[in-house]
């Protein structure tokens, strides 16, 4: 592909930090760090390793001149929703029902003889040696996951794939060609069939915000481990 954009999972919060990629001394891992400007307590990383497709992408828009930007629902309006979310002081609450949501591609792994998701998708995925017909591929079983598993959706992850959505639109109609986007597989289905604008408008309708900052921060191999709690890490990080 050569895509006439590309959009990546991430915030746009920092979308002007993404020249600096390219150049010297930036070398992964590296993450970026947004916060929210009067309470920095209110914080989130994005680590990026060499081997990040994000990371990938990145760089390869950048040295090619290529439109590149960040599409997930910015952070100036999940802190502040998530502040309104949250309880005051003394303010009495109903506590609610604790729910644990299983690994959606465990159900894959299973049928296809893996105790272990991630192995299951390391092998079936990462290195496969033949590409072909494998976005396709993915498409299929991730619609096929949350149609037959209907699983619920927070707000919050409504309006971001609603965001998403609107990033994608606004993109095609500012460039003329096809659209590369880098995300989670699980996004996939409601990127590939996008709803009526209406729908997605009414989800992010009077939105409010806070004020935001974003920069580059050093990382380390350690903090891309699982064993640190990082989300999408992996067991041996140096190793690749």
């Amino acid at each position: 592909m050569r895509p006439a954009a590309v959009l990546i999972e991430g915030p746009p919060d920092a979308d002007e930090l993404i020249p600096a990629i390219t150049m010297e001394g930036m070398t992964p891992p590296v993450a970026l760090l947004v916060h929210q400007t009067d309470d920095p307590r209110q914080s989130v990383f994005y680590p990026f390793a060499e081997f990040s497709p994000e990371w990938q992408a990145l760089r390869w828009a950048v040295k090619n001149g290529v439109p590149v930007h960040f599409m997930d629902f910015p952070w100036q309006h999940r802190f502040a929703l998530r502040t309104e979310a949250t309880p005051r002081e003394n303010q009495p609450v109903e506590p609610e029902p604790e729910t644990v949501r299983e690994d959606p591609l465990s159900w894959l792994a299973r049928a296809d003889g893996y105790s272990d998701s991630e192995r299951w998708w390391n092998d079936r995925v990462e290195e496969r040696g033949d590409p072909a017909g494998l976005f396709p591929a993915v498409l299929e079983a991730m619609t096929a996951l949350r149609t037959e598993l209907a699983l619920p959706e927070t707000i919050e992850e409504q309006r971001r794939e609603a965001w998403m959505r609107r990033v994608m639109r606004e993109t095609q109609r500012d460039v003329l060609g096809e659209v590369a986007v880098v995300c989670g597989a699980w996004h996939a289905p409601v990127l590939a069939q996008l709803p009526k604008v209406s729908a997605d408008n009414e989800l992010l309708k009077g939105l409010s915000k806070v004020k935001v900052a974003a920069t580059w921060v050093p990382w380390t191999f350690a903090r891309l481990c699982t064993a640190s709690g990082y989300g999408a890490g992996i067991d041996s990080p140096l190793l690749f």
